[in-house]
């Protein structure tokens, strides 16, 4: 079955509705084996997400969204964990990049346990990156063929049509600008059930779903879940929370 992988959460702060919980239990609801969480740097989600999705009885995928500098100029990648030490190669790898490391070459050492998905751009088969990759497809990528393994990804930050506003609202706070400055958002980016999903990418990318089953097929974090580690409580400040008060005030 299809994984819904690059997702991004509230921990992608004022880029995002999707509350770690109500993800995990829509897509209990709507039959995922699987689901993934990539937030945008940061891995402040992962304990949670891993502790949910345990008591759910779901798998598990950990991943970070970063951009990179390559020699030719910034790079967008996703990263994602095959295993527990693949998950403490990205904590140190999201520590570097909060810190102000984007050089892509300051990475390598990290890079085991880890499978490396650059999305689709115009010449991206002249990429090297002095690692193996897949090529990131998203439902809109044109159909080509391409000489290295594909990755279907389908990026989330919303559950219904009805967040737009919401998210709208959020990207004009961030960006300390008007909703008329914002634009309009992405529709696209709607959780979908594993059907749909699947659909996506059946016709221009049949391929893309074997081989993300598996590549994933056998991810599993070991994880100390005793460990108390300090948390930072996203109900605090949920994003769509925040909207509603302002919209109040």
């Amino acid at each position: 079955m299809i994984t819904q992988l690059d997702t991004k959460s509230v921990y992608t702060f004022m880029d995002s509705l999707v509350s770690i919980r109500d993800y995990i239990h829509r897509a209990k609801e709507m039959g995922y084996q699987q689901i993934g969480l990539m937030d945008i740097d940061n891995l402040y989600g992962a304990y949670e997400f891993l502790e949910e999705c345990q008591k759910a009885g779901m798998g598990a995928v950990l991943g970070l969204d970063l951009e990179v500098e390559i020699p030719a100029g910034p790079l967008s990648i996703r990263l994602v964990a095959l295993g527990s030490k693949g998950y403490k190669h990205l904590i140190k790898i999201s520590s570097m990049k909060m810190m102000g490391t984007t050089d892509w070459s300051a990475f390598q050492h990290l890079l085991d346990d880890i499978a490396i998905i650059v999305p689709y751009f115009e010449g991206i088969e002249y990429l090297d990156l002095g690692q193996d990759f897949a090529i990131g497809v998203f439902p809109d990528t044109p159909a080509k063929h391409f000489s290295r393994p594909v990755f279907p990804l389908h990026t989330v930050r919303y559950f219904s049509t009805s967040d737009l506003e919401s998210l709208q609202m959020l990207h004009a706070i961030r960006n300390n600008c008007s909703l008329k400055e914002v634009g309009a958002i992405d529709t696209s980016m709607m959780f979908l059930p594993p059907e749909e999903l699947e659909r996506a990418f059946s016709h221009n990318f049949p391929d893309s779903i074997p081989y993300l089953e598996k590549t994933l097929a056998a991810v599993h974090y070991e994880i100390d879940t005793q460990l108390k580690l300090p948390r930072f409580n996203p109900e605090s400040l949920q994003s769509r929370n925040y909207v509603s008060w302002l919209k109040k005030v």
